[in-house]
């Protein structure tokens, strides 16, 4: 199986632990960036991008139902795509992440530094 990884964080760029997690869970990675999504749109502007964006993996990838997908991003597109994906039979997953803060002083000025460490991947369900 394919996992095909739709967010604006490539696989490259993932922990070595989270790769190794994808590659062993589904074998093969495939990047798609995740679509600039308009703050302004309507709901009903993001389902019509929703159902381009399906258009385009359709033609990329058909039939999706073989294939894993990795979506993180914008919640309402993502919302709305996952639904699509999964009524079109495919397994879809979102990675979850351990949060950590460190707090580091320099003087009088402190900055918190936010660490985000890969679980795993959790299937979404509806």
């Amino acid at each position: 199986m394919t996992l095909i990884n739709i967010s604006n964080h490539p696989s490259a760029q993932w922990s070595a632990r989270q790769r190794q997690t994808a590659k062993n869970s589904f074998g093969e990675i495939v990047d798609e960036p995740f679509p600039v999504v308009d703050p302004s749109w309507t709901s009903e502007q993001i389902i019509d991008e929703v159902e381009r964006f399906i258009d385009m993996l359709k033609t990329k990838y058909d039939p999706l139902y073989a294939l894993a997908f990795h979506v993180m991003g914008e919640f309402t597109f993502c919302l709305a795509l996952v639904a699509r994906l999964i009524d079109l039979g495919a397994e879809v997953y979102a990675s979850t992440t351990q949060r950590r803060v460190v707090e580091e002083a320099f003087g009088d000025v402190t900055r918190k530094v936010t660490l985000f460490e890969f679980v795993q991947f959790r299937k979404y369900s509806l």
